[in-house]
């Protein structure tokens, strides 16, 4: 019997493969090369930048605007007083 895959253990493959789809459906005036670059995958690095930056688009137009990080940055008396208990 075989196992069904839940989303959480889908392959890298196949989630580039449901994102590709969608913004395909998405997205009606691509040019020729970028319906190909979904289809098919990219073939050098500059393709691939250019797919990453079709898959941001996508991620934002899907789940809206990523939140901004959390700072990590402290000062060096906070630091200080965290480590030496002053």
């Amino acid at each position: 019997m075989a196992k069904l895959k839940s989303k959480t253990n889908l392959t890298h493959m196949e989630i580039d493969h449901s994102w590709r789809q969608e913004y395909l459906a998405s997205k009606p005036r691509l040019s020729a090369f970028q319906k190909e670059l979904l289809t098919n995958g990219p073939k050098g690095l500059s393709q691939a930048w250019i797919l990453g930056a079709m898959h941001n688009e996508w991620k934002v137009q899907k789940y809206g605007k990523e939140p901004e990080p959390k700072s990590l940055q402290s000062s060096f008396k906070d630091f200080n007083s965290k480590y030496n208990g002053n």
